[in-house]
């Protein structure tokens, strides 16, 4: 096997203020990188010098067998803004290494997995206290060292901070205990699983991303057993959260993910031929965050729904022949910061999209056989979000409802009836305060709806909604587990039973459920032969 030169590139982006520098001394914070070895063979670190800020770790240093290299320091303050420090690497093209880079001040640790098997590219954002982001990307090849900047320019303009939004005036809820919830979270919420009932058999499936950047399932047998984590195709690297459907017509399951070089993937499941490989949507748009995906049962058709690098919506969908559209871009006039959510309509034959802009603000668009796609429509803008909303259809009263965690931490709805239309937004109390993205079930069978989330402490909450006692408080579950990964949730109609998975702090995945006789279980973690990612 021939070796791979791979690079990391580290810029400093200035502030978004006037001279680049903020009122008064400069914020500082330190960049610091760990390269890991998970095989068996030497990764030699040669470092690349171009910018004069401290390199902890001398050219040509060697860690052999399962072991940490820490490979670089540097010291960044507000004004600098445009240096650049480039680590390069060489290894073997079956070995893998991940970077882990973090902030020692006000900073949030972010991982991102990397797996040097052929020429991939991968940047994010990472945010450093208020005012400061920096843009972390790498590249690599045979041979190759490119500055991802050069491909994708738009990504290394400076990301100012939004302005602060004023928030509205909090509900009151005298149903609720005093607020004892602290003002930030004590552990950043992240990725949810992907969960799903196969109502022909009565079986589930999870998918989740494991900190190696390898998809897992694992699923629930006829006998009520679940089986440990088992790998899909290792070929692909993921990051974000996989999204499913179940296709109750054939009897097959897909699951699409968005792969670290920013292509979003999927992978099929038949009765007669198993799970098939990994295979590319069309490579000709990179994107960001989570897809989101549906089924049409009326037309037997799939959709993928997902935001670019560019912060456009784009979709693509498969046909009742089986081909799959390339990427189409919704209306440009917004851009999008979170991942969106999508709910169709089987008594209107529509399908709907919401997601979370670059302004905060919560826009729609539907989709109808009669008209189309409609343009970008803004909820009430009286309130701004964070995160992934959670958006369903209930079949029995014919209603939706969007429900997604404010800027303020508080938890809001909206719901949407054939006679009046969508209401505004309405707290479901701000006595707790929420991190991460809500997700959110209907019984069509009882006609209850039901939201899981987790609070600022780590805790898991739900809420619930009956249509002869409306909505009740906030009620925690069982405290014993803290989550760092936001919930999937769903409702199994054959069994009438409810059932939550989410990822700990400790990176197993845990799941509780309800029966109509016994009430809600205790968490019960499921095997722990992976650790999952949560962000």
């Amino acid at each position: 096997m021939a070796a791979a030169m791979m690079s990391l590139t580290i810029t400093a982006a200035p502030p978004a203020s006037a001279g680049g520098c903020l009122p008064g001394p400069p914020p500082t914070f330190v960049l610091c990188g760990r390269v890991s070895n998970h095989s068996s063979r030497d990764v030699v670190v040669d470092l690349d010098w171009r910018s004069g800020h401290n390199l902890t770790v001398a050219p040509g240093q060697n860690t052999s067998g399962h072991g940490d290299v820490d490979a670089f320091q540097v010291p960044v303050d507000a004004c600098m803004g445009g240096k650049v420090d480039t680590l390069n690497f060489i290894l073997l093209t079956w070995e893998r290494v991940s970077f882990e880079v973090c902030g020692n001040q006000s900073g949030e640790t972010s991982l991102f997995p990397f797996e040097g098997v052929y020429p991939a590219e991968q940047g994010a954002w990472v945010k450093f206290g208020t005012h400061q982001r920096v843009y972390i990307g790498w590249i690599g090849g045979p041979g190759q060292r490119v500055d991802i900047c050069h491909k994708y320019p738009e990504e290394c303009k400076p990301y100012p901070p939004y302005p602060p939004v004023p928030s509205p005036p909090p509900a009151t809820d005298p149903g609720l205990p005093p607020d004892t919830q602290p003002s930030t979270p004590a552990v950043p919420v992240g990725w949810k699983p992907a969960f799903f009932n196969n109502q022909l058999s009565g079986t589930q499936e999870v998918a989740a991303v494991g900190t190696d950047g390898v998809m897992y399932h694992s699923y629930m047998t006829a006998t009520g057993d679940w089986t440990g984590w088992l790998a899909f195709n290792s070929n692909v690297w993921f990051v974000g959260a996989p999204a499913v459907a179940f296709n109750p017509r054939a009897n097959t399951e897909e699951i699409v993910a968005l792969g670290i070089d920013g292509i979003v993937y999927h992978e099929w499941y038949t009765v007669a031929g198993g799970w098939s490989g990994w295979a590319a949507y069309d490579s000709s748009v990179r994107f960001k965050g989570s897809p989101a995906f549906t089924f049409n049962p009326l037309s037997g058709t799939q959709e993928v729904v997902a935001v670019g690098t560019d912060g456009v919506m784009y979709h693509s969908w498969m046909t009742a022949t089986g081909d799959w559209s390339g990427w189409l871009a919704y209306n440009r006039n917004v851009t999008f910061a979170g991942s969106p959510s999508v709910a169709f309509n089987t008594v209107a034959n529509t399908f709907e999209i919401v997601a979370v802009g670059t302004d905060g603000i919560m826009y729609h668009a539907w989709y109808t056989v009669a008209g189309g796609w409609s343009d970008w429509v803004a909820f009430n803008s009286n309130v701004r979000f964070t995160g992934t909303p959670a958006f369903t259809y209930n079949s029995l009263a014919g209603t939706q409802e969007v429900t997604a965690i404010g800027t303020d931490g508080i938890m809001y709805h909206a719901w949407f009836t054939t006679t009046d239309g969508w209401s505004g937004w309405v707290s479901l109390g701000s006595s707790f305060k929420f991190a991460g993205s809500p997700a959110m079930a209907i019984n069509s069978l009882a006609n209850t709806a039901e939201v899981v989330a987790v609070s600022t402490d780590g805790n898991m909450y739900h809420a619930w909604y009956t249509p002869s006692g409306g909505w009740s408080g906030w009620v925690p579950f069982d405290s014993s587990v803290k989550f760092a990964g936001s919930p999937a949730f769903t409702h199994n109609t054959r069994g009438n039973t409810e059932e939550i998975m989410a990822t700990g702090t400790n990176g197993v995945m845990y799941h509780a459920w309800y029966t109509p006789s016994g009430g809600w279980s205790g968490w019960v973690p499921l095997s722990a032969n992976v650790t999952l990612a949560t962000r």
